[in-house]
């Protein structure tokens, strides 16, 4: 089914390997602007998360506890070129909950430049943390449960020492 930019859909995790695939036009999207998927709790129900591209390439998945609510946010949506202008959200969840209802929403805004870009999980997709000559820089970023963020520093043009620091919220090892 198709959902729009700010128009929350509704669906159900209605039985045993239920999925729900969602397609969404980006054609409007600007450069520079990300995406937040929010998908609203279901009792009992372990939520799961997929964003992929139009190939239904995963870029970004997650799985939340029971009866949680699961958030995406600071997808950066990428079309490869001669593909089609529109991602996919896939929701399905555990165990199946036929009475209870989910409400998927999906917002647009542009993302700070300090901020993570989804997904970057892997070494071609991470999110440069220095442009050009700038001696310094930092990185906003979220974690989800089981999340890996990578990041890339562009060479200096001379010897120097590097200091990073990470700081995690209280009760998150990094």
């Amino acid at each position: 089914n198709d959902v729009a930019l700010a128009s929350p859909v509704t669906g159900y995790v209605g039985w045993k390997g239920d999925v729900d695939v969602w397609k969404l036009a980006i054609d409007g999207l600007a450069d520079g602007d990300g995406l937040d998927v929010a998908v609203t709790a279901v009792e009992r129900v372990a939520l799961t998360v997929e964003f992929t591209d139009a190939a239904g390439r995963r870029l970004v998945r997650q799985t939340g506890a029971a009866g949680a609510p699961v958030t995406l946010r600071s997808i950066a949506p990428r079309v490869a070129p001669g593909e089609p202008t529109v991602q996919y959200v896939k929701v399905s969840g555990a165990p199946p909950n036929p009475d209870a209802s989910y409400t998927l929403t999906i917002g647009s805004r542009l993302l700070e430049l300090d901020e993570e870009a989804e997904p970057n999980d892997a070494l071609d997709r991470a999110n440069p943390l220095r442009f050009g000559a700038e001696d310094a820089g930092a990185m906003r970023g979220e974690l989800g449960p089981g999340a890996v963020d990578r990041f890339a520093l562009s060479p200096s043009p001379s010897f120097a020492t590097l200091d990073v620091v990470v700081e995690a919220p209280p009760g998150v090892e990094v």
